[in-house]
């Protein structure tokens, strides 16, 4: 993927990259990262790339607009800096150098953090929950191996993934900001790939069965998509 300009819309610098592979038709579309990506057959030309981009200006300039106001309710910025927290669902003000905490304190819409503050602590309380419930729903499948194992990595751009091979399953260490509905959701589908190795509408009629309203849930996690930032 390629950097090929900046588009300035409402004041605000915008990047707009080419990705070229094998496809026929061209697509174009704007990231939960406010990117603009314009998907291409190899032989696009540069030309041909700026009359589409001047074509789908009006589109372009509405898309990203919604996915900015998005963008500001989530609190990227603020949380890439370390200013604000995630932690189950909720943004936490994170305010430092508080001598007399080992690690945090939650109080209210603040969290109160040492010197040496670690997120892999504060996160770890919601880690935990994530354990609970993969064991619940582990026992009630009858489908899921008895040995099926749960591991955490962080990943960019997705919340987690199921090898059924290897009776593993493995989800984003970022899970701790998460609401629990959501976190519920994300745990029973992987562990319905151990019965369904795609998603077909045979996957998502069993999962309907457990999580009532499932595609709700879908477009809530769609809130969270752009919070995939790793903090140590």
């Amino acid at each position: 993927m390629k950097k090929m300009m900046e588009l300035k819309i409402n004041e605000n610098i915008y990047p707009v990259y080419l990705k070229r592979s094998k496809r026929i038709k061209t697509s174009l579309s704007v990231n939960d990262n406010l990117e603009i990506i314009i998907s291409s057959p190899r032989n696009i030309s540069e030309s041909e790339f700026k009359k589409i981009i001047e074509k789908a200006s009006s589109w372009i300039k509405n898309e990203v607009c919604k996915k900015q106001k998005l963008y500001n309710q989530r609190k990227v910025e603020d949380f890439k800096k370390g200013k604000v927290i995630w932690l189950n669902g909720k943004c936490y003000d994170l305010i430092p150098n508080h001598k007399q905490i080992t690690n945090h304190l939650i109080k209210d819409n603040a969290i109160y953090i040492s010197k040496n503050f670690s997120y892999k602590k504060v996160y770890g309380e919601v880690i935990e929950k994530v354990k609970k419930i993969f064991n619940y729903y582990k026992t009630k499948l009858d489908f899921v191996p008895k040995d099926a194992i749960l591991n955490f990595k962080y990943y960019k751009s997705r919340w987690g993934v199921c090898y059924f091979r290897k009776k593993e399953v493995v989800l984003n260490d970022l899970m701790a900001i998460l609401p629990d509905n959501l976190i519920e959701y994300i745990v029973v589908h992987e562990l319905l790939h151990f019965k369904f190795h795609n998603h077909n509408k045979s996957f998502h009629d069993f999962l309907e069965k457990i999580i009532l309203n499932h595609r709700l849930r879908e477009k809530e996690l769609v809130f969270f998509n752009s919070i995939l930032y790793k903090k140590e």
